[in-house]
């Protein structure tokens, strides 16, 4: 896969949700059968922003070409969303939230694993002829 088309990948997976979740926690909330009070909402409203912060990042790193800098970038979010996914299987085995949990530990484990192979893909370097 392309890097471009992984971080537009990446945009589409993230910034719909977190916009959800700065908008309506408690309506997305309600969707993973979780209880809501003013605190888990705040939490709600903060990964939403997370969310779009991780959407900003995708879009603005579509087009760097490969190199040290994106490896790094890279590794980063691939650590941040196996720490993620982990999370989500995490509520999700212990009935945190419902069936739809899977569905997110699913996202976040490919995730992981794309940003991954980003991050361990040799560089190519620039032949001077």
């Amino acid at each position: 896969m392309h890097f471009k088309t992984h971080c537009l990948m990446a945009i589409a997976a993230t910034a719909p949700f977190g916009i959800a979740l700065v908008a309506a926690p408690a309506a997305v909330a309600a969707l993973y059968g979780m209880t809501t009070d003013a605190g888990t909402l705040l939490m709600g409203r903060y990964f939403g922003g997370m969310l779009l912060t991780f959407a900003g990042m995708a879009w603005s790193l579509r087009h760097l070409e490969a190199g040290e800098t994106r490896r790094s970038l890279a590794l980063g979010i691939a650590v941040s969303t196996a720490l993620g996914a982990l999370a989500a299987l995490q509520g999700t085995l212990s009935g945190t939230v419902n069936a739809l949990g899977w569905t997110t530990f699913a996202t976040y484990a490919y995730f992981a694993a794309a940003w991954a192979a980003f991050a361990i893909a040799p560089v190519q370097r620039m032949r001077v002829v």
